[in-house]
């Protein structure tokens, strides 16, 4: 009720202002602080809807990503509470921005394990910068930032906004989603691409595999980075299992947007609210400059506890008062000790400012500048002028590199293709059809056409369609290479004569009659003409996936070979063992070689699950395991629980309860006996 009246106290705001406006002129400062009162009653409307209690047994309750690479995940979990200092630095940097990112994904209704997505990104650090250039929380790239609305000024960075790039990350994870139908794949593309990963899954197609994030050739950083992200996620949901205590969030607004009409210096912003600088930083990290610049697409974030505060002070405030810079624009080139003259600033402050390098301002660049009351006639509207040198007037560069995605391999033959017939008499096109430059989209195109008379064929029931070679088709070895055919086609832009017969009126002196056998013969025509295309189409469709086949076993082809002649120089391995590569790991040796970790490990004499690049293991001896039972034990560790020791080992849980006296509880340091499977 309270939020009720708030909104229509403000709107009736608005109406008195209006009114007022009868006897005297409202004031841009009013004007806008009646619309800032609106916009915080309808956000803070809002942004209470989902508070009550801990911010994450709210998120917990959302959680339902899958765990994919397992063993990955288990690996960054005992990384991450062996660094615990580490991690609740981060989990404490995240309590000002982590309701709002919580609160906007569950809108959207996404895996509440996006909104942990920043602690992988940037841990919470605002303007963390990646050295190929990403930046933020969200850490986006420039031009991908550009694209989704995140300018870039001289003032501002888009990427460090908050409020705004949340927005912005969250819309491109949605469209990623929409792309590849997975929230593992979307936060895959996320970090390392839609383009790269489009291509790695056309790669894992045509090896005939399922195009699931374990069977995916990645990067390690990509390959790592959505278990890092399920590892923290499994120690938010259940901190004391692995020795974490995670330092509570109440799930309620940090923060309320408001607007201003007007540029205000950060000082004066921070002055009126009753808060320190640094604390307006924290929210409002985006402005490289001491003057925040409002746009339609900026908000201005103060605590929650502070806005009301602001809201009172800056309706006493005089304008005047809030602004101390503005913005020289020189005519001719000028250098920077003639303006620090002009404004009583010096050469050192305002390269800082304006983060130059130079001692000189070219003619018709716009610098941020104090305000000299001695100098006024060199400066204009303060307003007009910020907007001059906050612009962001590089162009929107961002191009999608996805390809087009490959369907599974498919040995269905070719569909057959049917000769339609066309009436006797007609006229025919002979049109001349390219196959199109894109080898995906098997659609020709007419580059030529010419109509030609057709002679009375002997039999007038039917004429058949004639399709002539102008020149063979394509190698194999060069899949996409347009082949050219000429079609013959019925013409649909001429009219058709009608035939006759002897002592039958023409059927022109019926002109009903006339139009719609013209009609029928003109669909009929048309008819024609699609299937001509569409058997164009199969014949396409059939030649690219014969080369697409034909070129998918030329690389297997050749990485048989090259296996072959790495195993001619290689140390030979014995028969029944298996020599570790970069990339291996228990779990996918265990797959490759049907045999269980559990076994592997028995078999190895393997300690903590480890293993090392050029070590041989012994899988002929893991597999006999299976004939001899044999007791093998484990130490639990710290975050281990039944059923992880369970799947880790591919053993049924209910039999490790059995093998170790019925025990349902475990702690670090105990062992359990597992019988190899």
């Amino acid at each position: 009720m309270a939020k009720l009246k708030s909104i229509v106290l403000a709107v009736g705001g608005l109406s008195a202002l209006s009114c007022a406006a009868l006897s005297h002129a409202a004031t841009p400062n009013q004007t806008g602080m009646a619309m800032m009162r609106l916009n915080a009653a309808l956000t803070d409307q809002t942004d209470t809807r989902f508070a009550s209690g801990s911010l994450w047994n709210s998120l917990r309750k959302d959680f339902r990503m899958a765990e994919v690479n397992t063993e990955l995940v288990r690996r960054h979990e005992t990384k991450l509470a062996a660094g615990r200092a580490y991690f609740d630095r981060t989990i404490n940097r995240s309590k000002p921005y982590m309701y709002h990112i919580a609160h906007e994904v569950k809108k959207r209704n996404m895996p509440a394990e996006i909104a942990l997505l920043p602690f992988i990104e940037s841990a919470f650090v605002t303007k963390a910068k990646s050295p190929v250039g990403a930046s933020g929380l969200w850490q986006f790239m420039p031009a991908t930032g550009r694209h989704y609305g995140l300018e870039r000024t001289a003032l501002y960075d888009g990427r460090h906004d908050v409020y705004a790039a949340t927005d912005a990350a969250l819309n491109y994870l949605q469209y990623l989603h929409g792309l590849f139908g997975d929230w593992s794949l979307a936060l895959a593309a996320y970090n390392w691409g839609e383009g790269n990963l489009g291509r790695a899954i056309n790669r894992t197609r045509a090896q005939g595999l399922e195009p699931v994030y374990e069977n995916i050739r990645m990067p390690n950083e990509t390959r790592n980075y959505v278990p890092k992200l399920l590892a923290v996620r499994n120690i938010v949901s259940n901190p004391q299992m692995f020795g974490l205590n995670l330092s509570e969030i109440d799930n309620k607004p940090y923060f309320k947007t408001l607007t201003l009409d007007q540029p205000a210096d950060i000082s004066a912003i921070a002055r009126l609210a009753g808060i320190s600088e640094s604390e307006f930083l924290t929210l409002n990290p985006a402005f490289n400059a001491p003057v925040f610049i409002p746009k339609s697409n900026r908000k201005l974030l103060l605590p929650a506890t502070a806005a009301a505060t602001f809201e009172k002070n800056y309706r006493n405030a005089k304008p005047e008062t809030l602004l101390s810079w503005d913005v020289y624009t020189p005519f001719s080139s000028t250098s920077l000790s003639s303006i620090a003259a002009q404004t009583g600033m010096s050469v050192a402050e305002i390269k800082r400012l304006n983060s130059m390098s130079g001692n000189t301002v070219s003619a018709g660049r716009s610098i941020l500048v104090a305000k000299n009351s001695l100098n006024n006639s060199s400066f204009g509207s303060e307003s007009l002028n910020l907007a001059a040198i906050d612009s962001d007037n590089s162009p929107d560069t961002y191009r999608s590199n996805m390809p087009v995605m490959q369907p599974m391999p498919d040995n269905t033959a070719a569909l057959a293709s049917a000769r339609p017939a066309t009436p006797a008499a007609a006229p025919i096109t002979v049109a001349r059809i390219e196959a199109s430059g894109n080898p995906y989209s098997g659609r020709p195109q007419i580059v030529a056409a010419q109509t030609r008379p057709l002679p009375e064929p002997a039999n007038t029931a039917a004429a058949d369609i004639r399709i002539q070679a102008a020149q063979p088709v394509a190698a194999a070895t060069a899949p996409f290479e347009a082949p050219t055919a000429e079609l013959t086609a019925i013409a649909v832009n001429s009219p058709l004569p009608l035939p006759t017969q002897p002592g039958v009126a023409a059927e022109s002196d019926d002109p009903l009659l006339a139009l719609a056998q013209e009609s029928t013969m003109r669909i009929n025509a048309a008819e024609s003409v699609r299937n001509v295309i569409a058997q164009a189409d199969a014949d396409n469709a059939a030649r690219l996936r014969t080369e697409q086949a034909a070129a998918t076993r030329a690389k297997q082809q050749q990485r048989t070979e090259t296996r072959l002649a790495r195993a001619n120089t290689a140390p030979q391995t014995a028969a029944g063992s298996h020599r570790v590569v970069e990339g291996d790991t228990l779990f996918n040796i265990s797959q490759r070689y049907n045999v269980s970790v559990a076994d592997l490990i028995t078999a190895n004499n393997i300690t903590g699950n480890n293993i090392r690049r050029g070590q041989v293991l012994k899988v002929a001896a893991a597999a006999n395991q299976r004939s001899t039972v044999r007791n093998v034990s484990y130490t639990v560790r710290k975050g281990d629980t039944l059923n992880t020791i369970a799947n880790r080992f591919n053993v049924d849980v209910n039999d490790i309860r059995r093998w170790n006296r019925n025990t349902r509880t475990i702690t670090p340091g105990q062992r359990l006996k597992l019988i190899g499977s």
